[in-house]
């Protein structure tokens, strides 16, 4: 886990001055459908099947937290991006929709040519 990607273990990331817990990943506070995102940084899930991305939403600023899963290749795609070596500070389009059990699911991400204010 880690080779030739971004994604942070849990204590880089508080050492590098971040703070995961102020993002929220509760189904009734992570917006559903399409929006841009900064992408803030990335780290592993506690048992390493997932990345933890990290992003303020625009334009509310919203903190969220969503989930990208390992595949049956052992891969981190979405769509056809290595969500593993996506650069943090990144615009995305987000797509998130509702999974069978009711919670937020990254469905795509596009990078923007964008610069939010």
């Amino acid at each position: 886990m880690g080779n030739n990607t971004n994604v942070l273990q849990f204590n880089a990331a508080l050492d590098a001055g971040l703070e995961p817990r102020n993002y929220t990943y509760k189904k009734e506070e992570v917006p559903l459908g399409n929006y841009d995102a900064r992408l803030d940084f990335m780290i592993w899930s506690k048992n390493g099947n997932a990345i933890n991305c990290f992003f303020t939403v625009f334009p509310s600023g919203q903190l969220i937290s969503l989930s990208v899963y390992k595949n049956a290749e052992d891969d981190f795609l979405l769509g056809n991006l290595a969500v593993g070596r996506l650069s943090f500070g990144t615009v995305f389009y987000l797509n998130v929709e509702q999974n069978f059990k009711g919670y937020p699911r990254l469905v795509s991400m596009e990078p923007q040519d964008i610069s939010p204010t």
